[in-house]
């Protein structure tokens, strides 16, 4: 059995439908910014470079398709490595090629289905999953939505979120300036450089109150 590879907006159509169903949530309480980055295990920019949506599930004894992103780091804010590969499962409504800031929390580690170890990306010791039911998970892209009265202005490279789930700092201002409704799906975009500033923020002053730090701070 041959893994499946995304050749076309058919089977990305499937890989989402996957994944959604499967991180499907009700009910979720808000979590600012700040606070998704410090319970996170990493925070990356990521570019996707494939996927599986048929070699894993969710359990030994839980048939549901369990989809798995493998993932390119193209910048690090918290763990990861840039260049280094990362494996998401599940993985919801990401494109091929498709740029995101992800908020990713660690995952039990995940074996193929019987008969599919050669076709998968075979045992995934260290998997992981976006932080809060998928909110943890920002669509990068160029976008005219900005303020300006000129192109050059008005558009930039953009990060898709929901900023009634995931809460901004007032700093932070979103695009376009009407109210995220449910026929935009509540999404809002932040310029990703002011939202990447914000991120080394935080990477800055996660990094000096780390043990670690303290320790060779006292060394010195």
């Amino acid at each position: 059995m041959i893994r499946c590879r995304w050749q076309s907006a058919i089977a990305l159509s499937a890989m989402m439908a996957c994944g959604t169903i499967a991180t499907k949530a009700t009910s979720i309480a808000t979590i600012s910014v700040a606070n998704l980055f410090s319970k996170s295990s990493d925070v990356v920019m990521v570019q996707v470079v494939s996927g599986d949506t048929e070699a894993y599930q969710y359990s030994a004894t839980d048939s549901t398709p369990w989809p798995v992103c493998k993932l390119k780091v193209v910048d690090t804010f918290k763990g990861g490595r840039s260049g280094g590969v990362i494996f998401l499962a599940p993985c919801a409504g990401m494109e091929l090629d498709g740029k995101y800031i992800l908020f990713l929390e660690n995952a039990n580690a995940l074996s193929p289905k019987p008969g599919f170890e050669q076709s998968s990306y075979g045992v995934l010791q260290h998997p992981r999953r976006v932080s809060d039911a998928g909110y943890g998970s920002m669509h990068v892209e160029y976008a005219c939505v900005f303020d300006g009265r000129v192109p050059d202005d008005s558009c930039d490279y953009g990060v898709e979120l929901n900023p009634t789930q995931v809460l901004l700092p007032k700093s932070l201002q979103t695009f376009p300036k009407s109210p995220a409704t449910a026929e935009t799906n509540y999404k809002r975009w932040v310029r990703q450089k002011a939202l990447v500033e914000l991120l080394r923020t935080f990477a800055q002053e996660s990094n000096k109150t780390s043990p670690q730090h303290n320790d060779s701070a006292s060394a010195r």
